[in-house]
């Protein structure tokens, strides 16, 4: 299935308003639709009402941080099943270690060039559909 059989809906929660921007940009201009926030509580409230295909999610996220939405989503089934994509802006050996306690589909440094992000958004995607297509090989489907 391709974005334009199904637009992918992804929540872009990240508080550089700058950023936020040039990514919906270059996010929708590829076909995905994306909607935004700037705070934890604000993605969390968005997770639960709208669940995305896909989550962005800035590390330093204000209210709750993005380690604190990720222990969220561990703690409730349909959240955890969303993939995610987490934007670190520091090096910080402390939040790594926090990071690295959750299930996180990819991890990228800021500042992070939107061509970037929409690569990795495909890519995370396609594995759904990529690790179906291996076991129906695996049993003789195509």
């Amino acid at each position: 299935m391709t974005v334009l059989d199904h637009p992918t809906r992804i929540l872009l929660a990240e508080a550089d308003r700058t950023a936020l921007s040039a990514h919906i940009r270059e996010l929708e201009a590829l076909g995905h639709t994306v909607l935004a926030v700037s705070d934890g509580l604000e993605c969390l409230e968005r997770l639960r009402s709208q669940p995305p295909d896909v989550l962005v999610l800035e590390a330093e996220l204000p209210w709750g941080g993005g380690d604190g939405v990720l222990a969220v989503c561990q703690e409730e089934p349909e959240l955890r099943q969303i993939p995610v994509i987490v934007l670190v802006g520091g090096r910080s050996v402390s939040l790594l270690y926090r990071l690295a306690l959750f299930e996180i589909g990819d991890l990228l440094f800021k500042p992070v060039p939107p061509r970037t992000l929409a690569q990795r958004v495909a890519a995370l995607i396609s594995l759904p559909a990529r690790a179906q297509k291996l076991v129906d090989n695996r049993h003789g489907q195509s």
